[in-house]
């Protein structure tokens, strides 16, 4: 359906790359009036500062007097055991990836409720169900938006605001998915062509999360036809959590 989002205020945090553009880019092909929150925009937004966070959103309110949509997807990703992961990295990856979608969340209801609509969007993961190996900081972040969703749900869904968290397993030709591709070719003694292949491998699908089908539930979540859908963790991850869990 072409232009399903004609006119509707989206924000996007973390929506100058990635994940987050190619949200961003699908949102404004719809129609949509998209803003990005993002360290990169041209109006720097750090989500982990929950003042910048409150002045961003209040921007967006006065230039358009609502918000449709929030994606909460700003994230960053930590390769580190336990052991060797110091406490400044725990605080950075829970800034952002936890209290980040938390302020952003928070500072969006209130418009939300007045216009008693709303689709938010916590961009999750896989690993917030499933363990994997270097990833427990990265994983924990990811299991508390999933908690996040779940507890927000009860509280304003008598406003018509639905709220999930999808969870995308390795998404292709993001720039996280080559950071940790480089990351363990060098672990597996693998080329990085070879490590994407691993990757693809550890799914039932065999292929990686590809970048238009995360949008394409993307739109299906935030879109006015969703209406049951709501404190939900999303898994599209080709089946790796059916086999790791």
């Amino acid at each position: 359906m072409a232009n399903r989002f004609t006119n509707q205020v989206v924000v996007v945090t973390g929506g100058a790359r990635g994940i987050g553009l190619a949200i961003a880019e699908y949102f404004t092909q719809e129609g949509a009036k998209v803003w990005v929150l993002d360290l990169q925009s041209a109006e720097p937004c750090d989500v982990s500062n929950p003042a910048q966070v409150q002045q961003g959103i209040g921007r967006i309110i006065q230039r358009h007097g609502r918000i449709d949509i929030l994606i909460a997807n700003a994230g960053v990703q930590l390769l580190s055991s336990i052991e060797h992961t110091p406490p400044e990295a725990l605080q950075q990856v829970f800034a952002t990836n936890v209290f980040g979608a938390y302020y952003c969340v928070q500072a969006v209801l209130p418009i939300m409720r007045q216009q008693h609509y709303g689709r938010i969007l916590l961009m999750g993961s896989e690993q917030g169900l499933i363990g994997r190996s270097l990833g427990t900081a990265y994983g924990m972040s990811k299991a508390a938006l999933i908690q996040l969703a779940k507890a927000a749900s009860t509280e304003i869904v008598g406003d018509n605001i639905l709220i999930n968290a999808l969870c995308p397993s390795t998404v292709a030709d993001t720039g996280l998915t080559h950071y940790a591709a480089a990351y363990f070719a060098k672990q597996w003694n693998l080329s990085a062509a070879e490590t994407l292949q691993r990757f693809a491998q550890e799914q039932l699908t065999g292929k990686l999360v590809s970048l238009q089908e995360v949008t394409r539930w993307v739109g299906q979540l935030c879109s006015a036809e969703n209406q049951s859908i709501t404190g939900s963790a999303i898994m599209l991850d080709g089946g790796m959590s059916v086999t790791r869990a």
